[in-house]
């Protein structure tokens, strides 16, 4: 009897060491997974309503990541939220991000995943030319709070209010005259019906500018890992051969 106790005293404690060894191993990936947020605009990242992320950024990113055995996750979150999330701790790296602004950030940037467009969103009942210098004399322009949109926008001198990161208010504001333009990439599969219906009918976009897109990593990330983004960028290239 005392052969067979040992004998299941065995077994019960080789099990311990097993589901411990596993709950360790599955601690480490947990701390070491990447956590990256996309605001789901374009085509390159779409959520669908089980909570999967599809598109073409998506297929990419996660080549690239199993090439370097790399575990990560992927959440939707507003721009506003972006500086925030950054702030902290809480993200690792954003896509699909602009290729722009000052050289420091664009070494934080593997790229291009792709093209985005971006467009002026403006009321059918504006005539005025978003080229013109008229427009940027005296348009009332938006964009999200915490995009590289508005940054383009703060930076040229338009007359920039106060955005909201509601797609749908948007349309609501374009139609009532409190703006006459918004700048962004295509939001309108975000949309509510309702308010995708006004778009179709009220609403015209017209091109600004296409610009190559990537995945942003944020600074305090490259901190712990420096050599990342030049890993990701070589896994990302063979990944799009």
């Amino acid at each position: 009897m005392g052969f067979w106790m040992n004998i299941s005293a065995f077994f019960r404690l080789t099990a311990l060491l097993v589901i411990g060894l596993f709950a360790s191993e599955t601690a480490v990936l947990a701390q070491d997974k990447m956590r990256i947020f996309t605001h789901g605009e374009g085509t390159f990242a779409k959520l669908l309503d089980d909570g999967r992320f599809i598109g073409p950024g998506v297929d990419l990113l996660r080549c690239s990541m199993r090439a370097l055995g790399q575990p990560f996750s992927i959440n939707q979150a507003a721009m506003v939220r972006k500086g925030r999330l950054i702030e902290d701790g809480g993200m690792d790296a954003w896509f699909p991000s602009l290729v722009s602004g000052p050289e420091h950030r664009k070494k934080r940037i593997a790229y291009p995943i792709g093209m985005m467009p971006i467009y002026w969103y403006v009321s059918k009942q504006i005539s005025i030319d978003p080229d013109s210098a008229d427009f940027k004399k005296t348009a009332k322009v938006s964009a999200f709070p915490g995009s590289t949109t508005e940054r383009i926008l703060l930076g040229l001198d338009f007359q920039v209010q106060p955005g909201t990161d509601d797609e749908n208010a948007v349309v609501l504001w374009l139609m009532e005259g409190r703006l006459d333009a918004f700048l962004s990439a295509d939001f309108e599969g975000l949309l509510k019906p309702g308010a995708r219906k006004f778009m179709d009918t009220k609403i015209k976009r017209i091109l600004y500018k296409n610009f190559d897109v990537g995945v942003e990593f944020t600074e305090l990330f490259l901190r712990r890992r420096p050599e990342f983004v030049q890993h990701f960028q070589k896994a990302m290239n063979a990944c799009k051969q």
